[in-house]
């Protein structure tokens, strides 16, 4: 009964900490959209036309009255959305779940056209590197285009994101047999692997451990490997392992699964070193296409042990 309670708790806080933090970024963007500021944002260039004053106060009023309404009565609302999601029979919440993954590939698709629109050329630094300034922000970005390779790491990730995503549900919907608290552990564990694969599939679209290598310059300073980004990949890594480390008991007892995995890690491994230090692409995008794949095995067959052995306990 008090773990019941607990897990309770733990849902209700999510979304208040979701909507405040929304409210605070609202209420940033209103402070900060200022007229030289939202020249870059709307007209490409630091002038901006009296005639649409009214307009902006109106835009930066808003955000900020919405962003405080967030910060103030987020825990409210956050709670009330919390008790209404739990009260959705299991069709209702897969289509309210369905519906805002459509709405965030839509928002993330428009977010990149128009960023791509309102970049102003600055200056090329390599073949594949330029400084552009987008937003009144300058910023060095990747200008090669996503190859063949990439389109195809972005697709196993997807499928080893949604392999454990469905394993998660099963979990949540009790259609796999296990203990209450081997249940929870494992339906935490599918849901980090889930939300991390999906991730990556973001990092490889648009090209995030690169913008953050070549724009935080703490990461240039240190100057290990050739590239910046290489350490942004090794955080990557350091994170994966924690996880790892946390559900070793599980992850070390399937050998197939384990075997896929570790090797994958290790050729992964490999791709980051020869980034950093041959910088030749081909042969980092080998190695990391072929980790990928590994990776995809691994998932698929911790799912498969799983299943098996939850039929054969059934």
């Amino acid at each position: 009964m008090q773990r019941g309670i607990a897990v309770k708790l733990v849902i209700d806080g999510k979304l208040p900490i979701v909507l405040r933090v929304i409210g605070a970024l609202s209420l940033a963007t209103g402070l900060a959209l200022t007229q030289d500021r939202a020249g870059d944002w709307f007209f490409r260039s630091e002038t901006f036309s009296d005639r649409f004053a009214f307009l902006l106060l109106a835009v930066r009023l808003t955000a900020g009255f919405f962003g405080i309404v967030l910060l103030v009565w987020g825990g409210t609302l956050g709670r009330t959305l919390a008790r209404r999601w739990s009260t959705l029979p299991e069709p209702g919440k897969l289509t309210v779940l369905t519906l805002a993954l459509a709405l965030c590939g839509i928002v993330l698709f428009a977010a990149s056209q128009y960023f791509r629109e309102q970049m102003i050329f600055l200056e090329s630094i390599t073949q594949y590197k330029t400084k552009v300034k987008i937003l009144g922000f300058t910023a060095v970005i990747q200008t090669d285009e996503m190859r063949l390779a990439d389109f195809l790491t972005c697709i196993y990730f997807a499928i080893a994101g949604s392999i454990s995503y469905v394993m998660h549900s099963l979990h949540r919907l009790k259609l796999i047999s296990a203990n209450e608290e081997q249940g929870s552990s494992r339906r935490t564990m599918w849901l980090l692997f889930s939300l991390g694969f999906f991730f990556l599939v973001l990092d490889e679209y648009v090209s995030l451990h690169e913008f953050i290598g070549d724009n935080i310059p703490f990461f240039s300073r240190i100057g290990i490997t050739s590239h910046p980004d290489d350490l942004m990949i090794i955080l990557y890594f350091i994170g994966a392992l924690g996880v790892m480390v946390w559900f070793r008991r599980y992850l070390l007892e399937c050998k197939p699964a384990r075997t896929l995995l570790l090797t994958g890690v290790a050729i992964h491994f490999l791709a980051t070193i020869s980034d950093g230090f041959i910088d030749f692409y081909f042969i980092e995008e080998a190695f990391e296409e072929l980790a990928v794949v590994f990776y995809l095995g691994a998932m698929a067959q911790y799912a498969l042990n799983e299943i098996v052995q939850s039929k054969r306990r059934a």
